[in-house]
């Protein structure tokens, strides 16, 4: 699904990011919010501990990404989540937009080929995450 040069960019840039992982959490929720203010009810008041939620989960998918089948359920899931959290699909582009951004800011020698990789890395997910939204809305319907 994903050819490896593009695993190799998102492999790479994440790797860049150890040992800043918690600063770059924290980094995106500050874009994210200063951008797309209306989803901030979305999110609970310790960003401490979401900023933590969102490496984690970015380093499952980074770690998965020769399975990105396996994943799927995981996204899934996720998605479903968000879906009970108020999330709609337009929160989506706002947050993908806010994670390159703050990529680009926090990945030491970042270029387009890395925003590329990381852009068709999350279109995959939040296609799966929105889809499986609508399929869970579609159940409780």
């Amino acid at each position: 699904m994903l050819r490896n040069e593009t695993k190799h960019k998102i492999r790479k840039s994440f790797q860049s990011l150890n040992g800043k992982t918690s600063e770059f959490g924290l980094a995106f929720y500050d874009r994210l919010f200063q951008t797309a203010p209306e989803v901030l009810p979305l999110y609970p008041t310790d960003m401490h501990a979401q900023a933590t939620k969102l490496v984690e989960m970015l380093e499952v998918v980074v770690d998965g990404l020769d399975g990105l089948a396996d994943l799927v359920p995981k996204l899934q899931h996720l998605g479903a989540m968000h879906k009970t959290y108020g999330a709609l699909p337009e929160h989506y582009d706002l947050v993908g937009e806010a994670l390159l951004d703050t990529l680009a800011d926090h990945v030491p020698l970042w270029d387009e080929s890395d925003r590329a990789a990381w852009g068709t890395l999350y279109a995959i997910a939040a296609e799966t995450m929105i889809d499986a939204a609508n399929t869970s809305a579609t159940k409780t319907a």
